[in-house]
């Protein structure tokens, strides 16, 4: 196996380990319905949200790839994502107004919010560029791909085996921060892009 590929499913199962990805409100919405109807419609959101942010991201990416010369494109998301994980070192968290009062639509819309502002998109433009700087596009679907499924896997077991296993009692006690770790790895993407 690449040493992108490895990285694109670490990335993807880091993604879905993070409960601010999204299953940590799925799996309480349908603990509190005790509905697994409900767990498996907000896995799909979960999974929808999460493509969504990515495809977003690489659409601008593309975007900005036509109109800018890549070195600034490339000082500009590694900037970016520098930036974005300084930010959540100094500040960590997430927005207080989304809470678990909420349908499965508004739980893909959350796992889309945070993919975006937590940068899943631009952590994988690195890994589909080529040397001439332009977008391989049979990497960047295998790539998307390849992330998605290890995305999937990880956030489905977890949000099972919680729904499964683990009471919303619990589920409260076992949060999980992820905040500096994933402002780490924000700077560490960012520093990688320039090289």
């Amino acid at each position: 196996m690449s040493f992108w590929i490895t990285v694109v499913i670490v990335l993807g199962a880091y993604h879905g380990l993070n409960p601010a990805m999204g299953w940590l409100y799925g799996t309480a919405l349908a603990l509190k319905q005790q509905s697994r109807k409900t767990l498996y419609l907000s896995l799909i959101a979960i999974t929808i949200g999460h493509f969504l942010a990515i495809i977003l991201s690489f659409t601008l990416y593309t975007l900005l790839q036509t109109y800018l010369y890549y070195w600034y494109l490339q000082v500009t998301c590694a900037a970016l994502l520098v930036g974005w994980g300084i930010y959540h070192l100094i500040k960590p968290g997430h927005p207080k107004w989304f809470g678990f009062k909420v349908g499965t639509i508004g739980i893909g819309l959350w796992s889309f919010i945070i993919a975006t502002v937590h940068g899943a998109g631009l952590m994988l433009i690195p890994f589909v560029t080529s040397p001439e700087h332009i977008i391989r596009y049979h990497k960047l679907g295998m790539a998307i791909g390849i992330h998605m499924i290890a995305f999937f896997l990880v956030t489905s077991a977890i949000s099972i085996l919680i729904y499964e296993i683990v009471s919303a009692s619990i589920l409260k006690k076992a949060w999980i921060n992820f905040d500096i770790l994933w402002a780490i790895m924000l700077i560490v993407t960012g520093v990688f892009i320039l090289f």
